[in-house]
């Protein structure tokens, strides 16, 4: 049920952006030389990915799995939203702004105090109106002429002056942002890093928590032929499969250890119900949940989930230990980063390239 909630909800997301984009990319038809937006390929590439990852959500069993498709596909409609909302409309007087969520924002050019240009962003410039900071792509349709045009009304508002420069790095300013040059790309790298630990830790933690379905097992008969034990598992082979049959946790949730063994080494039949894992491609497995012989049952589905359970704790220890290293490796950035002449140079060049911070 919670599959096809959330993939109701991202599939509605999609269609209202969707239909919204569609809709600008015809408008856009009609030519207009004062309207600044990003290249059509936009389009195309958030309509393929939404559709694609939401198509694969479709079809995937593991929820885990449908989740991160779903969440794939709001990128998708992300990408759309933000292709068909970003431009510029410029005049004589200035340019009107018109952000992700829509909203424009009208500003003349006697407001504007400079501009700037980063060698790590080819094609991106960016202009200081009233102190705030607003990136043009040179390389959108019209971008050229946007800039140009906010240049020649710098000019006519400031009696023919230079439209000033303004340096990447400004003097008298301390911390992180003093000294590296897009302090931003590091907020987001390590924004994203966390994020992706967090998300893949949830997932963990979902996985541990939720009860495998018994109506989503395979029942299988058989008369295994050896067993071993082995970090804890209790494995099982089968002459006719050459994947490995495993009871994970035996000691936790398997009450009749010597009962199930003494059948397998008597040749007696099991029905097992189990589901396929395919963890590695080097250790693929059918993972067993319950078994039962002639003398009933000896392992529930309840007791293997209840095995599940008892892992939740180092699963979340082990993510928030990821996440704490993490945030350790930031904080070494920031404080090198924010003062590198108090810190011997092969450290301040192992962590930042010498074109990405001034000493």
């Amino acid at each position: 049920m919670a599959k096809w909630i959330l993939f109701t909800l991202a599939a509605i997301a999609f269609a209202i952006v969707g239909i919204g984009g569609f809709i600008e990319k015809m408008r856009r038809k009609a030519e207009n030389s004062n309207f600044v937006h990003a290249q059509e390929i936009g389009f195309w590439v958030g309509t393929v990915l939404g559709g694609a990852c939401l198509f694969l959500a479709w079809n995937m069993d593991s929820l885990a799995y449908a989740i991160c498709f779903c969440v794939a596909s709001l990128f998708g409609s992300f990408l759309l939203l933000n292709w068909q909302n970003n431009a510029f409309i410029f005049d004589e007087k200035g340019f009107t702004e018109r952000n992700l969520f829509g909203k424009t924002k009208r500003y003349t050019y006697d407001q504007v105090s400079g501009w700037q240009e980063d060698s790590q962003l080819p094609g991106i410039v960016f202009v200081y109106v009233n102190e705030k900071k607003i990136g043009i792509n040179r390389n959108w349709k019209n971008g050229d002429a946007l800039f140009d045009a906010i240049e020649d009304g710098y000019r006519r508002m400031k009696d023919h002056q230079e439209f000033p420069e303004i340096p990447l790095l400004k003097k008298g300013e301390k911390g992180f942002a003093s000294h590296v040059y897009r302090p931003q790309d590091y907020y987001l790298r390590f924004g994203v890093l966390i994020g992706v630990a967090v998300s893949f830790g949830v997932m963990c933690v979902m996985g541990a928590c939720r009860p495998a379905n018994p109506g989503n097992l395979m029942a299988y008969e058989t008369v295994f032929y050896e067993w071993e034990t082995q970090e804890g598992n209790l494995i099982l082979r089968d002459r006719d499969v050459p994947e490995n049959f495993v009871i994970n946790g035996y000691d936790d949730c398997l009450n009749a250890l010597e009962e199930i063994t003494q059948k397998i080494d008597e040749q007696k039949p099991l029905t097992v119900w189990v589901k396929y894992k395919e963890m590695t491609i080097a250790d693929p497995h059918y993972r067993i949940f319950a078994i039962a012989s002639e003398d009933g049952l000896h392992m529930t589905v309840e007791e293997a989930n209840r095995y599940d359970r008892t892992m939740i704790p180092l699963i979340a220890g082990i993510f928030a230990a990821v996440i704490a290293i993490i945030l350790c490796i930031f904080a070494l950035y920031y404080a090198v980063g924010s003062n590198p002449k108090r810190y011997p140079e092969w450290l301040v060049y192992r962590l930042f390239k010498k074109d990405k911070i001034k000493i």
